[in-house]
């Protein structure tokens, strides 16, 4: 979401009399982000705001701005180098709210690789993903909303606060649809009149929130498996999936994937056991826990 789009020519508006509006980034269901100019500092950076009204590509379903503000106290509460940066906060002068964010340099999703991209490289950028959820989770927070379009590789160095690590930074965006670990929050209907946004990432979402279960901290981590499984394959466990597909069929899909993937991983191996464990169908059988899934992949990369 957060492209770093090329200047404008001149600021097409000015938010909140400081930052400078450069270019459109990009948009999604529940708001909309473009390229500031920070008159304060000179910086470039983020600005995320809700759709206003019935605009093209809002999403009927979600409250862009009560999003907007669960984002804002999420973000507020968590201070990692693989989490996007909050830096400010506001209304603009029609009084709709804002979040200014860093700006993310040549972001691509963490399963979008070179064929020359190594094993180890792939490791440990996952290691950086579950990282952040481990961070997440350690402040009573579920993200609820964990594809690839929302863990990105990128070029920014961590903070100075921070210790650097060689190779593409992960970065954890979009807390929009972020929930507390005590929350009862589930998604809407997959049905076939369900939202298109949620049918879309659909190959992410754990069994029990197809059934209608809350999200948790579980489903956050059956999420990053699947993504583990796509980083490391190449392949989505679930892409065999058509419009066709049943939910049944969308929820078993994943074993019937892990069984074949074992062939060339190794049955007993330690990656098969942790895609075992992260893909679980029932939660309890789970991985407890995103440090549980960093130590496991650090003792896989040791093994390369």
């Amino acid at each position: 979401m957060y492209s770093h789009a090329l200047p404008a020519e001149s600021s097409l508006r000015v938010i909140a009399g400081r930052y400078d509006v450069l270019a459109h980034i990009g948009s999604g269901g529940m708001g909309i982000v473009h390229q500031v100019r920070d008159r304060q500092t000179d910086r470039l950076l983020a600005i995320k705001q809700p759709w206003s009204g019935n605009a093209a590509g809002s999403l009927p379903y979600v409250d862009a701005r009560a999003s907007i503000s669960r984002e804002s106290l999420a973000l507020a509460r968590l201070d990692h180098p693989h989490i996007v940066h909050l830096l400010d906060t506001g209304t603009d002068e029609l009084g709709e709210p804002f979040l200014v964010l860093e700006l993310l340099e040549k972001p691509r999703t963490i399963v979008n690789w070179p064929p020359t991209a190594s094993r180890e490289e792939r490791l440990l950028a996952l290691v950086q993903m579950f990282e952040a959820l481990a961070h997440v989770h350690s402040a009573q927070l579920v993200h609820g909303d964990v594809t690839p379009s929302n863990v990105l590789l990128c070029d920014n160095p961590v903070r100075a606060t921070f210790t650097p690590r060689s190779g593409a930074r992960v970065c954890l965006i979009d807390f929009g649809l972020v929930v507390g670990t005590e929350e009862y929050a589930t998604l809407p209907s997959l049905d076939s009149d369900g939202p298109p946004s949620l049918v879309g990432c659909a190959l992410y979402l754990a069994p029990e929130l197809i059934e209608g279960a809350p999200m948790s901290i579980s489903s956050d981590l059956y999420a990053a498996g699947m993504i583990t499984a796509e980083v490391l394959t190449g392949t989505n466990p679930r892409s065999r999936a058509g419009p066709r597909t049943t939910l049944a069929a969308l929820r078993d899909l994943p074993k019937t994937w892990i069984d074949e993937a074992a062939e060339s991983f190794g049955r007993e191996s330690r990656t098969t056991d942790l895609l075992r464990r992260l893909l679980a169908r029932d939660p309890d059988e789970r991985c407890s826990s995103a440090d549980m899934a960093v130590s496991e992949l650090e003792a896989i990369g040791r093994e390369t």
